[in-house]
């Protein structure tokens, strides 16, 4: 009678040992996943970044050329007399 309950309580352990085991190997598994996502999620983040300063230098150099374009144009409707192509001849 020893020798069964011994035999059982082995066997419990043993079970328990496995699905620890399986327990490990699915968080593992879960756990490479999700530091997957973070690496995608990392370099995503990284490209927003550069597209972001991108924009920004274009913003930028779009508010020069239109400013430029305004002082361009009041110049002209203040000249009076013949425009020269080359002033410096």
């Amino acid at each position: 009678m020893l020798y069964f309950f011994e035999k059982s309580f082995f066997e419990k352990t043993n079970e328990k040992l496995d699905r620890v085991q399986k327990d490990q190997a699915l968080f593992k598994k879960n756990q490479d996943v999700f530091f997957h996502i973070m690496k995608k999620a990392h370099k995503d983040s990284d490209q927003f970044l550069k597209a972001e300063k991108m924009f920004k230098a274009c913003h930028v150099a779009f508010v020069q050329v239109r400013d430029a374009c305004h002082c361009l144009r009041e110049e002209l409707s203040e000249a009076t007399g013949q425009i020269v192509s080359d002033p410096w001849n």
